[in-house]
């Protein structure tokens, strides 16, 4: 019943103010695309699908910053990994 009654609230308030939802799911989906690298843009994937991305997205960069930081303190001579 819980279930149905937070549908029931989200669909009247759509109705009353659609221009609210669209701009929030608007915003949704680049806050998607930024933390994705560009992966997921759209607002209909699974939670745990998104959740993954966002992982796998984060876990690149920090593997390009560790690669690069090692590369560039070897060419000064300083200690790397």
């Amino acid at each position: 019943m819980k279930e149905w009654f937070a549908r029931l609230r989200y669909r009247l308030a759509y109705a009353i103010y659609p221009e609210f939802f669209d701009d929030m799911e608007e915003r949704f989906s680049g806050l998607l695309q930024h933390t994705t690298g560009g992966l997921l843009s759209k607002t209909n994937y699974t939670l745990q699908g998104m959740i993954s991305a966002v992982d796998d997205y984060q876990q690149r960069c920090c593997s390009e910053c560790e690669y690069y930081l090692a590369d560039h303190l070897t060419e000064k001579g300083g200690a790397a990994k």
